[in-house]
């Protein structure tokens, strides 16, 4: 009987973890699931996206094609509702079970807006953690996506980005008090 391998999570640790069992186990059943809307994707290229610089699928490590020719199966889309430990399974949130011979949890990390004084974390800060959040943001900045993927740019360098303020936004929008 062959294995089956149920992997939570498609960032690299996941995705790669598939992609090593494989080249051990030809025969295994590999299933990935993931709440991400797309396979593998470069997450540090976001910003790239966000000032449309790249397309969604110019950043992804993986198509879905070198999935199916690795026989892995990749759920998008997915919520694990709860894992059954004693009978080996997950179940989604539309109720659908899914067996296991290992289980791995590979869900990665999550943007962390740290609590600070005087910024309203509904309406001031977003992260950057999948390619939806480059999406909704871009929507919520409309005209001045290049001003916050500059602004991106210069943190990503460690440069004094309090010295472009003029240069690059026109707004009272206080970049000294954000990189406090």
């Amino acid at each position: 009987m062959s294995m089956a391998y149920i992997i939570l999570g498609n960032g690299v640790a996941g995705t790669e973890a598939a992609r090593n069992i494989r080249k051990i186990d030809p025969s295994a059943e590999i299933m990935i699931f993931t709440q991400d809307h797309y396979p593998l994707y470069f997450r540090p290229r976001i910003p790239d996206l966000l000032a449309k610089e790249v397309t969604a699928e110019q950043i992804f490590v993986y198509k879905t094609e070198w999935y199916y020719k690795n026989k892995i199966q990749l759920y998008l889309n997915c919520i694990v509702k709860s894992i059954d430990q004693k009978n080996q399974t997950i179940v989604l949130t539309d109720g659908s079970h899914f067996s296991y011979s290992k289980l791995l949890l590979a869900t990665g990390s999550t943007g962390f807006v740290p609590s600070i004084d005087g910024i309203n974390t509904t309406r001031d800060i977003f992260t950057l953690q999948t390619i939806e959040d480059g999406r909704i943001t871009g929507a919520i900045f409309l005209g001045d996506i290049k001003n916050a993927y500059e602004i991106g740019k210069l943190m990503e360098k460690k440069a004094d980005v309090s010295s472009y303020k003029e240069k690059i936004l026109e707004s009272d929008f206080d970049i000294k008090n954000l990189l406090k």
